[in-house]
């Protein structure tokens, strides 16, 4: 018979919204960031139900560059 297993939904959002996660989110941004190269940055946020990170261009010359090439697409790989 298997058994039950009930999640701390609590303590999953903690976990999820805590300063650890926003911390290794922020980290792995920086280093996509640094394979795109320059004019690329990143944004860390707590949103409503877990911490994001947002990967965005910061020039009209590297707008263009990741429409043309997926900059960022390639650097999550």
């Amino acid at each position: 018979m298997s058994k039950v297993f009930k999640l701390n939904k609590i303590g999953v959002r903690e976990l999820l919204k805590g300063e650890d996660m926003k911390k290794v989110l922020s980290e792995k941004a920086d280093e996509i960031v640094g394979r795109c190269g320059d004019g690329f940055e990143s944004d860390t946020h707590i949103g409503r139900n877990r911490a994001n990170v947002l990967i965005k261009t910061n020039s009209i010359k590297s707008y263009y560059k990741n429409l043309k090439e997926n900059t960022i697409l390639k650097a999550l790989k």
